[in-house]
């Protein structure tokens, strides 16, 4: 209960004080000890271990860059116990090395700002919430739950100034506050409840400093996380009313029930366990089986060979006494009754589960036999137990018709050009099909595809670039070798499109595939061509489990979520781009495969035929200027709109180019001081040549002819490049 100050109270804890200092004094906590309590001394050679190798030598409140690293090293290193100490009281396990991970990463990106922060973090000067919201701040991209950022801040503060400040864990925490002192102890970052917490346990430091020498914070929290076992099962049990739980009313309660024997897994088997260990000492978390009532809810998880929730039970019997294995004479326990079987959740799925990291069965990282859980986690825990279908991420697979987006945006069409591409598209995309778009190089076929996918499904989409080695291992995947030297499946940039990486969630991801004239249709694309046609197929490898890899269609929505499993929603959409339509790639395709495409040509402006002025031409090539401009920021220089205009129009003659290469000429010329000076011959060498691949000797020469009375400068290196870059002797006229 609180004060009027709303300070926190404790009532009740004369008796833990006296069992401590009994305990303390008579070295029950040293290792060499043989009591409930557990070795805990390790806790002071860490201390001892800090003031040595860094706080006697640097000044903590006045860090500097080239501290950083010396700190994170004694912090790091683990004294007494096998663990890294950070990591130990956070529970260990996942969350706490990955919380350890990430403070260490983020400390070191920075060495100057984590040198400022922490030294205002260690200043036992400053107010303490201003101290612990700045560390919440500077380290929020820890993957870690609020209350663990939190727990991990007042670990760094107990080391530091043991005087001062107690280590917070809301499990602990939560059991002792609510049992002395009736403060419900909330959970998260929550800086001006440690305060209460830390000013509640100074009273309990003052209190031991007449019965222990020199006591710190951490003799209390060393107290408050062992008062279990510091009072004996009776007097444990006279707290408790027989029939009630430790609070007032009937409130169910909920836990996780570690088991090996699976000889009581069917309706209606009872087993019992019992508070006592083989030795007869109280076992390890005794308050939750005291805390257990008749049909209070259990999960029961099995540690081995499963290592899952297998089952539900439900309590029927509590405090009642049972000869054990371990014990001929009777003990006390609680019994449990089998309910029904589930293929449950692993303990990989519940410990990386951000919803259950401040639980304390992942915080103890699952070290308890029984382990109460709040109504929540226990809810959790069951839907992660329950096998979701790909019909369960339908909306989440979803591409509505009306999220389908072709919109012109920064790129440049002709009016009734745009029409009709954009007509052609939408109808394609909404009927089914994929998109390949094909025309000249530079025509845009690669952005408007890019600009689709990132109006339509934003970030969700992936662009990659075919090529002549493409296989099936490229596109579908195939066996690779793990740094274990174990062969596993890995997906293909097609497969890897269906599923998360990280958690296996099916996923929708569009994929771009730019060029794919490039691969050997057949060879990149073989066992997809039934899966991209609407039927499932399963393919020649196998998963961890021996099981097959499959590719599913849609129509197997209902089918659970599986490891070895893709599916192929029915929105899911290619956007392809060829730079000419190749007829022998084609043909190469089955027919059944390209029955899915949508084939939409992305050609060229109809160029404006010469005149005196070419002023249509100008205007054309003044329309896109202004697109680029706004764009890349590009400068409007009318001078080069006539000559650049004539230079894609004569070179259109030979061979289409698109516009995105008469941006890159414009672009080059355009940044010329001096418009007169400006440099025509680069850029034609650089982005005209690689085009006219394959031209015939008196096509070049015809070309070179009309683009040198254009440019009108010296020439002289365009035909000496030409003749080294195509590997034909191209003379002028006049030298032939």
């Amino acid at each position: 209960m609180s004060g009027s100050d709303d300070s926190i109270v404790f009532n009740g804890v004369g008796e833990i004080l006296i069992k401590f200092e009994e305990i303390w004094n008579k070295g029950g906590y040293e290792r060499e000890a043989n009591t409930s309590v557990g070795w805990e001394t390790w806790k002071w050679q860490y201390h001892d271990h800090l003031q040595t190798t860094f706080l006697e030598e640097y000044t903590i409140t006045e860090l500097n860059s080239e501290h950083i690293e010396k700190l994170l090293v004694a912090l790091d290193k683990p004294v007494g116990i096998d663990s890294r100490i950070p990591v130990y009281m956070l529970g260990g396990g996942a969350n706490g090395g990955i919380a350890w991970r990430d403070f260490k990463e983020i400390s070191q990106d920075n060495p100057t700002e984590t040198a400022e922060m922490l030294s205002f973090f260690f200043d036992p000067n400053a107010d303490i919430e201003e101290r612990l919201e700045a560390f919440h701040k500077y380290y929020d991209d820890i993957e870690t739950g609020p209350g663990s950022l939190l727990a991990l801040a007042t670990c760094l503060l107990m080391f530091v100034y043991p005087e001062q400040y107690i280590h917070y864990k809301w499990t602990e925490m939560r059991e002792f506050f609510d049992e002395f002192a009736g403060y419900k102890v909330r959970r998260g970052f929550d800086a001006g409840q440690y305060r209460e917490l830390n000013d509640a346990c100074e009273q309990l430091r003052v209190q031991l400093s007449e019965r222990v020498e020199d006591p710190s914070m951490i003799h209390v929290q060393t107290m408050i996380w062992s008062w279990e076992e510091l009072l004996s099962l009776d007097n444990l049990l006279s707290r408790v009313t027989p029939g009630k739980t430790s609070d007032s009313g009937d409130q169910k309660r909920y836990f996780w029930v570690n088991t090996e024997n699976i000889d009581w897994q069917k309706v209606g088997s009872q087993t019992f366990y019992s508070t006592t260990n083989s030795t007869g000492d109280n076992r390890k978390n005794l308050q939750a089986y005291l805390n257990a009532s008749s049909g209070d809810e259990v999960l029961v998880y099995q540690i081995s060979p499963a290592k899952q929730i297998v089952g539900r039970a439900h309590v029927t019997e509590r405090n009642n006494k049972e000869t054990t294995n371990e014990s001929e004479t009777p003990v006390e326990g609680i019994t449990l009754q089998w309910d029904e079987s589930l293929d449950g959740a692993s303990w990989e799925a519940v410990q990386s589960d951000s919803e259950l990291s401040s639980s304390r069965v992942v915080e103890s990282d699952n070290s308890f036999i029984i382990t109460e859980l709040t109504k929540q986690e226990f809810e959790r825990i069951l839907e992660l137990s329950t096998k979701p279908t790909y019909a369960d991420y339908r909306e989440e697979l979803s591409v509505p018709e009306s999220d389908i987006t072709i919109e012109r945006n920064n790129l440049y069409f002709p009016d009734k050009e745009w029409e009709r591409i954009q007509s052609r598209i939408y109808q394609a995309l909404v009927s089914g099909n994929h998109v390949l778009l094909f025309g000249p190089p530079g025509t845009g076929k690669t952005k408007l595809a890019k600009q689709i996918c990132r109006d339509t499904v934003n970030k969700n989409y992936e662009l990659v670039t075919a090529s002549a080695d493409w296989s099936t291992f490229d596109t579908v995947g195939g066996y690779q070798t793990t740094s274990e030297n174990v062969l596993k499946f890995e997906p293909g940039v097609v497969l890897d499109r269906f599923r998360d990486g990280t958690d296996g969630t099916p996923t929708n991801e569009w994929l771009i595939i730019d060029e794919l004239n490039r691969a050997d249709i057949d060879k990149a694309f073989g066992s997809l061509f039934s899966a991209l046609t609407g039927e499932s197929v399963t393919l020649p490898f196998n998963g961890p489990d021996g099981t097959p890899i499959q590719i599913l269609d849609a129509s197997r929505a209902d089918e659970e979520v599986g490891p070895n499993q893709f599916y192929i929603p029915n929105d899911w959409r290619m956007l392809a781009t060829m730079n000419t339509l190749d007829k022998t790639s084609l043909y190469e395709m089955s027919y059944a495969f390209m029955r899915r495409w949508a084939f939409i040509p992305v050609g060229i402006p109809d160029l404006p035929s010469g005149d005196d002025e070419d002023t249509a031409l100008k205007d054309l090539v003044g329309e896109y200027v202004r697109i680029w401009s706004k764009v890349d920021d590009i400068p409007e220089i009318e001078d080069h709109y006539e000559p650049v205009g004539r230079i894609w129009r004569e070179v259109n003659k030979e061979r289409a180019i698109g516009p995105a290469i008469i941006k890159d000429i414009y672009t080059h010329v355009a940044m010329a001081p001096d418009p007169d000076a400006a440099d025509y011959v680069s850029p034609l060498i650089m982005y005209i040549f690689p085009q006219l691949e394959g031209l015939r000797r008196n096509e070049l020469e015809r070309l070179l002819e009309r683009l040198e009375s254009i440019i009108r400068v010296d020439t002289t290196e365009l035909w000496m490049v030409a003749r080294d870059f195509f590997q034909i002797d191209i003379q002028r006229s006049d030298e032939r």
